[in-house]
């Protein structure tokens, strides 16, 4: 793995976004309660930016499909299934 400087230190914002990039890759950079964060700026779920989501006790909700994402693990903190508020259309298997 290549390093590569992407900020310096004191242009990281808390609380909001500052956008880069790196190998071809959109990247997101924040600070959470003093430490930094990056993120890749896509929602895993279906690769729409998150970089218009709401940072919120140190995670960002995908502004989509609102799904939150822990900003220092990556980990999923609530998995929505609405997509721009609008549940998914279901349907009953006929056998």
């Amino acid at each position: 793995m290549n390093k590569v400087k992407l900020a310096n230190i004191d242009e990281v914002p808390e609380g909001r976004f500052l956008s880069c990039q790196a190998e071809g890759k959109k990247l997101l950079l924040t600070r959470v309660n003093g430490q930094i964060a990056a993120i890749e700026n896509r929602c895993p779920h279906l690769g729409l930016p998150l970089s218009k989501g709401k940072i919120c006790d140190g995670a960002v909700t995908c502004p989509f499909h609102g799904s939150t994402f822990d900003l220092l693990s990556g980990n999923n903190v609530e998995w929505t299934t609405t997509f721009f508020g609008i549940p998914p259309v279901s349907y009953t298997h006929l056998t």
